[in-house]
């Protein structure tokens, strides 16, 4: 199977997370295409499943990753499974964080998202990433794949 992993970042955290997810795909056996929302690329993507990641930004993904699931095609990734990722500075435990953000946008527009989103916290508002965060994001990873086909 192939995964297909889109992100964008900032400081490089949230680049660290989805490399992350896209070392666990392939150790457990598939294919991944690891793409930043920045690079400019078709949106005309495809893969067996999908990651979104993003910075929190303002409570939000950043307006790249919006665009991006705005455009993403209903047609071509309705019945593929999904996830959706972030990293985020803790804050205030009321504060919205992107990855609820990604989740229930696509969401609303069909799609099979897995619940709950993985979030990846930062020590900082530039980062280092929390000491887990790699090994949480790559277990998350493992775990969604588990259900694949099932």
């Amino acid at each position: 199977m192939k995964g297909l992993i889109v992100f964008d970042s900032y400081f490089g955290n949230t680049k660290l997370v989805a490399e992350a997810i896209g070392e666990q795909i392939r150790a457990d056996g598939h294919e991944a295409v690891v793409v930043s929302a920045r690079d400019g690329r078709p949106w005309e993507l495809t893969g067996d499943f999908l990651f979104v990641g993003s910075p929190t930004r303002f409570g939000k993904p950043s307006h790249r990753i919006r665009k991006f699931i705005k455009k993403l095609e209903v047609q071509l990734w309705s019945s593929k499974p999904m996830a959706a990722f972030d990293t985020y500075m803790a804050g205030t435990p009321n504060d919205p964080i992107a990855s609820y953000f990604i989740h229930d946008k696509l969401k609303e527009k069909g799609f099979n998202v897995r619940s709950p989103p993985l979030m990846c916290l930062v020590t900082a508002s530039e980062g280092p990433l929390a000491a887990d965060a790699l090994d949480n994001a790559k277990r998350y990873t493992h775990e969604f794949l588990l259900t694949l086909g099932k």
